[in-house]
């Protein structure tokens, strides 16, 4: 059941994906605020179209930070997966038409499971608590590019075999921030030759 607004819910286990752009503020100071507008809303639309595919949706929308729910940690790897796959695609297709190297894309994700108390906000759900909070710094901290993986997901079959699938290289390393329940992050890297973005 859907909890009324101002009402808090618990839920035992949901796999959260925060997704941030790296440097910010250098797109406004080269880009302006209408064209550092469009890379965010080209970000998002990207998101939400992949959340979409992947049986979970956007709850919170920032210039800076974007969080979706999914119902199982290979739906978010998978989502983060298309949206990364694109965005280095169209990097590509822009660079070849300008005859020039492709900018790297600047988006970094993080994955993170665990409980989390939920509500409804202006008509749709939002998640509260530590679970959430976690990702989201995660992925502020990331490095531009970066696909973090928390220890919570480490054991989960399916999401293990979307990274056999895609031949994902994991480097396994320890957050930068000492964050609640999290000991170890495996950083997932695209092979350079992956054709993702026609898989889908």
């Amino acid at each position: 059941d859907q909890p009324a607004p101002g009402q808090l819910m618990s839920v035992q286990t949901i796999t959260i994906l925060a997704a941030a752009i790296d440097n910010l503020d250098e797109h406004f100071a080269t880009l302006g605020d209408a064209g550092t507008f469009g890379v965010i809303e080209r970000h998002y639309q990207l998101l939400d179209q992949a959340a979409r595919r992947h049986r979970g949706t956007i709850v919170k929308f920032a210039p800076d930070a974007v969080i979706a729910s999914f119902a199982d940690p290979a739906g978010a790897l998978r989502a983060a997966l298309d949206t990364l796959g694109t965005l280095r695609h169209e990097a590509s297709q822009r660079a070849e038409e300008l005859g020039k190297p492709p900018i790297p894309t600047r988006l970094k994700i993080a994955l993170h499971r665990g409980p989390a108390l939920v509500t409804t906000l202006q008509g749709r759900l939002d998640y509260f608590g530590t679970t959430e909070r976690s990702a989201a710094i995660l992925a502020q901290r990331a490095a531009a590019g970066d696909l973090l993986v928390t220890d919570a997901l480490s054991g989960d079959a399916a999401l293990a075999d979307v990274v056999a699938e895609h031949q994902l290289e994991v480097e396994l390393t320890s957050p930068e921030v000492k964050l609640d329940r999290i000991s170890i992050v495996e950083r997932l890297q695209l092979p350079s030759n992956s054709s993702l973005e026609q898989d889908r």
